[in-house]
């Protein structure tokens, strides 16, 4: 796990898509979710379906005539985000748009937000899932309320100068008979804006800190990997079962190959050409495994799971040694034992 480094707010946003989900009242399977990484701030919207045309038009709504035009979009694979539409798009905007690596969903800052909002539907909605949809923006709204254990401060003070009223707590301001109104005046607020600056730089500091204590816990007993470009490797396979094509995924090969890195886009995602199709793809390096050769014979290549396969004949060798029984007859004439009863036999 590498630090990613973000200049200030709504300059890198991150997105992906929830659904489908049971379909609500209003018509709704789909929820997008916007993140500007730096703050932290989110933006949601219900959808009918997820394509190009609705993601596009959702982004330009809550992002761009919102808080402005982004540097980076960071997304996954999948269609909605990755092609010639949004392709074009990006280009007018001049917003570059990065993906992840597939099968590589942690990538993403996003999927923790969606993993908070699952867990607020399934509380709020109860049995009637239909409801998912009626409670989203106060949803949204109390993770945009709520300090980050990353920034210490909430994505809201950090765009706004200030944490917004609970309604709840407003209301109950206004009736209480000895309410008093407090005014605020211009130099005072102009004050706390100008602040805003140095707190985005305390909070690329508590950024930092931050990503370094995960960066530790999640790189804790894990063996860092380098490949170099021309290194020969195999890819791990992802296969989906399917029954209308006869496909049962635990019967797939689980690794693809030969393959030849060519690109080194991070540290730990590298861009293979498979040797025999010529595809290219961007894999993540826990999917793939440095290719072994013969010394003989520096073409061939051997089996990856050779290693595993011995120990588990090694295994079962020793196995049937321990209870295999024996031929001969015990010296009091009785019929033949498994070696372990004999084991117990002679210890009591």
């Amino acid at each position: 796990m590498k630090e990613r480094k973000l200049e200030g707010p709504w300059v890198t946003v991150a997105s992906d898509v929830m659904g489908p989900l049971p379909r609500s009242k209003g018509g709704f399977k789909y929820i997008v979710v916007f993140q500007d990484l730096f703050t932290k701030y989110i933006e949601v919207r219900a959808l009918r379906s997820a394509n190009s045309v609705t993601i596009g038009k959702a982004f330009e709504e809550l992002i761009l005539n919102r808080w402005g035009c982004p540097k980076y979009l960071l997304t996954d694979n999948g269609t909605e985000y990755v092609n010639n539409s949004m392709k074009k798009r990006m280009n007018e905007l001049g917003i570059i748009q990065t993906t992840i690596a597939p099968y590589h969903a942690q990538a993403n800052p996003v999927e923790r937000v969606n993993r908070t909002i699952k867990t607020m539907m399934s509380i709020y909605v109860e049995n009637n899932h239909k409801l998912w949809d009626v409670y989203l923006n106060e949803f949204a709204f109390a993770i945009n309320t709520i300090p980050n254990s990353s920034t210490k401060y909430s994505p809201a003070y950090l765009n706004f100068g200030r944490n917004p009223r609970m309604i709840v707590a407003l209301r109950n301001e206004l009736d209480s008979p000895s309410h008093t109104l407090t005014t605020l005046t211009q130099e005072s607020w102009a004050h706390r804006i100008e602040r805003l600056p140095a707190l985005y730089q305390f909070v690329k500091e508590n950024l930092k800190i931050a990503n370094e204590q995960q960066a530790k816990q999640y790189n804790k007993n894990r063996k860092e990997i380098i490949y170099k470009i021309g290194d020969r490797v195999l890819k791990r396979t992802h296969t989906i079962s399917s029954a209308p094509k006869d496909i049962n995924a635990k019967f797939a090969e689980k690794w693809d190959g030969p393959c030849k890195v060519i690109t080194e886009i991070s540290n730990t995602v590298y861009e293979l050409k498979h040797e025999q199709t010529g595809k290219k793809s961007k894999v993540y390096v826990n999917d793939m495994k440095k290719l072994k050769s013969d010394e003989n014979n520096p073409s061939t290549v051997s089996d990856p799971n050779a290693h595993t396969n011995q120990n588990v004949r090694d295994k079962k060798t020793r196995h049937k040694k321990k209870y295999a029984p024996q031929t001969a007859a015990d010296d009091d004439g009785e019929e033949p034992r498994y070696n372990l009863r004999r084991r117990r036999a002679t210890n009591t």
